[in-house]
């Protein structure tokens, strides 16, 4: 299984990344164990969406959970794992399930790419929450991929599938393989989008509507996959 979840570029791969992070925190396997992570994990996103995520301290999560600094730790080593595990839900509820329909359906696979992203997109978090949400997935990958765990297709996986799917129907090009092409249609979309859509990035300020992180997703895959077309 490829062990990344978007783009694993080791030029692009931040300090963290490179084995400066703790290992993450065992999930809990008793219920009360259970309970207390969950309850941890709400408070943590109520103090996000109160305070920003730079914003948010441990000490304000753990008060709101009214449980302790210790057991913070226990769950997540740090509060940017609140985030992936948060994306980690996200992704097993919405993103798989309609990329592995959309290849069941034998749909067009543009069609389920750009689905795929879309999804990505949407959450019931707070636009700032889900946006300090996606640039975390991006900035760790494959802390991401360890979150999701072995038996969990990481989102380039999942789109390396439909290119795949997309050179045997004679809708993509086979100039490149599906992985390569795959990386360059999710650096091409998502990085644009996280940026421009979720950190104002000004060199899309001028462009009609690109204040709607849907709007940038729509333009910047459409540039990205010219590069599919056979």
């Amino acid at each position: 299984m490829i062990d990344v979840t978007f783009v694993n570029s080791s030029t692009k791969r931040s300090r963290r990344e490179r084995g400066s992070l703790p290992p993450l925190a065992p999930p809990p396997r008793q219920a009360r164990g259970i309970e207390k992570r969950e309850r941890l994990y709400e408070a943590a996103l109520a103090e996000f969406d109160a305070r920003g995520f730079d914003g948010s301290r441990v000490e304000d999560i753990v008060a709101r959970a009214q449980t302790s600094w210790g057991s913070f730790f226990r769950y997540f080593m740090r509060k940017e794992d609140v985030l992936l595990h948060a994306g980690a839900i996200e992704y097993r509820r919405r993103v798989r399930p309609l990329v592995e329909a959309g290849l069941l359906e034998d749909r067009p696979v543009r069609g389920v790419a750009l689905e795929a992203f879309r999804a990505l997109l949407s959450s019931q978090l707070p636009p700032h929450v889900h946006g300090a949400l996606l640039r975390e997935i991006m900035a760790t990958p494959d802390r991401f991929a360890e979150v999701l765990g072995p038996d969990e297709p990481p989102f380039l996986e999942l789109i390396a599938r439909v290119i795949a799917l997309g050179q045997e129907r004679g809708e993509v090009t086979t100039a490149a393989d599906a992985l390569s092409l795959a990386a360059v249609l999710v650096a091409g979309t998502l990085f644009v989008t996280i940026q421009g859509g979720f950190a104002d990035l000004r060199g899309l300020r001028g462009l009609p509507d690109a204040e709607s992180p849907e709007t940038v997703l729509e333009r910047a895959f459409a540039v990205a996959w010219r590069a599919m077309e056979p």
